[in-house]
């Protein structure tokens, strides 16, 4: 406890409920206080929160593995927020409560089929509410993922795999400062990767190769591989090379969001408007590093890199227009 961070209290508790079968159970909350202004007084951004989850792990033979698992949180804030009007002082300055709630749970299974090999499947729900004055959303995903991983002769290494995930938004509490349209909206994304690491050399040198294939409903395609190169010269010194391409999707705010910056006499309004033009950003990276084990307890690292970005978002000034809708 503090005068600042208030509070912070936590537990954990973990127990056999039968062979092969644990749990574990935690609970955790914190209080922070008000930061205090230059001049005196509040600068109204308490914040408090309390979570709590459990974790069960069940191992029903020696080549299965079950855990499940989950969480459940909430909180509240204070939050002082400057917003814009149609009205002289065309702003005002507003002291809001927000509330912050959500929860998920996670299945994963995983089997070791034969040596050198295994297969896992995932799943997991996850949902978030927010509200503060000026918007209030809730969001909601869920995700599968199969993935298999196996040796391949005596050289290779391969891991791949399939994932799916469904989201859902709703801003159920929209505002003249933020809006979205449409107000609900939900998505697909599917992806498939594959990795195979060679060993070229034994001991000495591996090459890894990995691509993600990834559609969405926003960009559609993309393809994002990468390649690296291992190099163990002595068995105290290793380098490695690497080349990868990443892709960043527009989230839904870049492309469907319009949030009102300002206003003036006129009145006049400025406005940030999402495009529904908006694609992926690109970056290529390069880097080369090195790694010493002087000793057994003590090494050094050292990385270069290089990124190359491409079709970066950017915020352009349009022409103004006359809005009759709202009047």
């Amino acid at each position: 406890g503090g005068t600042e961070d208030q509070g912070m209290v936590g537990g954990r508790h973990g127990m056999k409920l039968a062979d092969a079968l644990f749990l574990r159970l935690y609970g955790k909350g914190f209080v922070n206080d008000h930061s205090t202004r230059i001049g005196g007084g509040d600068a109204n951004d308490e914040w408090r929160q309390a979570r709590g989850g459990f974790r069960l792990d069940w191992e029903p033979s020696d080549a299965s593995q079950l855990t499940f698992q989950g969480d459940l949180y909430g909180g509240g804030f204070h939050h002082t927020v400057s917003l814009p009007a149609l009205v002289a002082p065309f702003a005002t300055t507003e002291e809001q409560v927000g509330r912050v709630t959500g929860g998920n749970v996670l299945l994963r299974w995983k089997r070791q089929l034969a040596e050198g090999s295994d297969l896992q499947f995932q799943t997991y729900y996850d949902r978030t509410a927010r509200d503060v004055l000026f918007y209030a959303e809730t969001r909601e995903a869920v995700d599968f993922e199969l993935q298999h991983h196996f040796q391949l002769g005596e050289r290779h290494d391969v891991t791949w795999g399939i994932n799916h995930r469904l989201t859902r938004d709703d801003a159920y509490k929209q505002s003249f400062t933020v809006t979205l349209t449409p107000g609900s909206e939900g998505h697909h994304l599917s992806s498939f990767f594959l990795k195979d690491q060679i060993e070229l050399v034994p001991d000495q040198l591996k090459l890894t190769l990995g691509a993600k294939v990834e559609r969405n409903d926003y960009t559609g395609w993309s393809l994002q591989p990468s390649a690296r190169l291992l190099w163990s010269p002595r068995p105290e010194h290793h380098l490695w090379a690497a080349v990868s391409r990443a892709v960043r999707t527009p989230s839904r705010a870049e492309r469907t969001a319009r949030v009102n910056l300002g206003a003036a006499a006129g009145p006049t309004v400025f406005a940030y408007f999402g495009s529904a033009e908006a694609g992926d950003e690109r970056m290529v990276s390069y880097e080369l590093g090195h790694r010493w084990q002087a000793r057994p307890e003590l090494s050094f690292d050292t990385a270069l890199f290089y990124n190359r970005y491409s079709n970066l978002g950017t915020a352009e000034t349009g022409a103004a227009f006359l809005e009759v809708a709202p009047a």
